[in-house]
């Protein structure tokens, strides 16, 4: 996704230095009116500048203030909402010497932000979040870069930050990422323990748990008190009655994702035959679960090994022995079914929709 960004600045020495900032980091430079001049090209702004900000603040990503911090920290105070939903802030002194990230560090972007500024000045980068002062895990970020979700259905994510950086031992259960959360080579924290199953160990030796996982917590303790990661593992195959309803497209698919015990949030891929490229409701499915629609031809769908509930009717009407469940496996990259297929018809007009489920091979490790 493109971010979009902004520096601002209010002097002429800022001006220059901002000039250089918003060309590294492809950002709109906005300048106050009686410095325009220094800054061809610029996008001026009347002052006071606490107006102009609290115009623009949510047009943009990211914000580079060359400016005080503590200027900059009272121009944004009031326009604060949420860490989750308020942009990165990051402030580089008119020496270009220091870019500090000062609001919005994780979520926004603002640590990675400062990184990039100071790159571009030839600045020092300062960033003081605790995780990230110390080398260790980031619990609102550690699955972003890779795509997964982040749920948290206890509210522990402050409690578990708070774990890793005081030293508490914290497990990482890894159930379906395999990793790709830590760099490879890097050592772990050391309170920081990684385990693929609990294998009948006591979960409260932990002060806390992050669980990377696709399994539902509504039947399990120990993911209901995790905060919980999504990796995008499965995925499902369907087939319907042309014109199905969306309705019942997504209940006939959430139902069998309930039925696994499964998460909605690691459908990697819906998937189906090419000749329901323009369904409405697998269309819509794909949309409401963010993820891709996958086509496959018949004959793809018909050359796949593993197909457990073949039928004659269906191969008589499109060509192939089965639709959702050979392309559940094809999308995911498997050789067997989680989910092998089921039918659901809605009551409401007798329109039937298939469901199977596949999940992507782990790496061995």
């Amino acid at each position: 996704m493109t971010r979009r960004l902004a520096v601002h600045a209010v002097t002429r020495g800022g001006a220059a230095l901002g000039r250089r900032l918003a060309d590294g980091l492809a950002a709109d430079l906005l300048v106050g009116d009686p410095v325009a001049d220094a800054a061809p090209g610029a996008r001026p702004f009347a002052l006071p500048m606490r107006e102009a900000v609290a115009r623009t603040f949510g047009e943009y990503d990211g914000h580079v203030f060359v400016l005080a911090v503590g200027a900059a920290v009272r121009l944004v105070a009031p326009l604060l909402a949420s860490k989750r939903t308020d942009p990165a802030v990051v402030c580089v002194d008119e020496a270009g010497r220091f870019a500090v990230a000062v609001l919005s560090g994780h979520a926004g972007g603002a640590n990675a932000l400062a990184e990039e500024a100071a790159r571009v000045v030839g600045a020092v980068p300062v960033v003081t979040t605790a995780s990230d002062a110390q080398g260790t895990l980031r619990v609102d970020l550690l699955g972003a870069e890779l795509g997964w979700t982040l749920e948290d259905p206890a509210g522990n994510a402050t409690r578990t930050a708070a774990a890793i950086v005081n030293g508490d031992p914290v497990l990482v259960l890894d159930e379906a990422g395999d990793g790709a959360w830590w760099p490879a080579g890097r050592p772990l924290p050391g309170n920081v323990e990684v385990a693929r199953a609990l294998d009948g160990r006591d979960p409260s030796r932990w002060a806390a748990v992050i669980a990377v996982s696709d399994r539902a917590a509504r039947d399990d303790e120990v993911l209901r008190r995790a905060i919980l990661w999504r990796p995008r593992t499965l995925a499902v195959g369907v087939g319907c009655d042309r014109g199905a309803s969306a309705a019942a497209v997504w209940t006939a698919v959430a139902s069998a994702l309930e039925a696994q015990g499964l998460a909605p949030a690691s459908v990697r891929a819906v998937a189906t035959i090419d000749l329901k490229h323009d369904e409405a409701g697998i269309v819509a499915l794909a949309s409401r679960l963010g993820c891709p629609l996958r086509l496959f031809p018949a004959e793809a769908l018909d050359g796949v090994a593993g197909i457990e509930r073949p039928s004659a009717v269906v191969r008589r009407h499109v060509g192939t022995r089965g639709v959702c469940e050979p392309a559940a496996l094809l999308a995911a990259g498997a050789t067997r079914l989680l989910a092998p297929k089921q039918a659901w018809r809605d009551p409401a007009d007798g329109r039937s929709v298939t469901v199977a489920i596949a999940r992507a091979p782990r790496e061995v490790a």
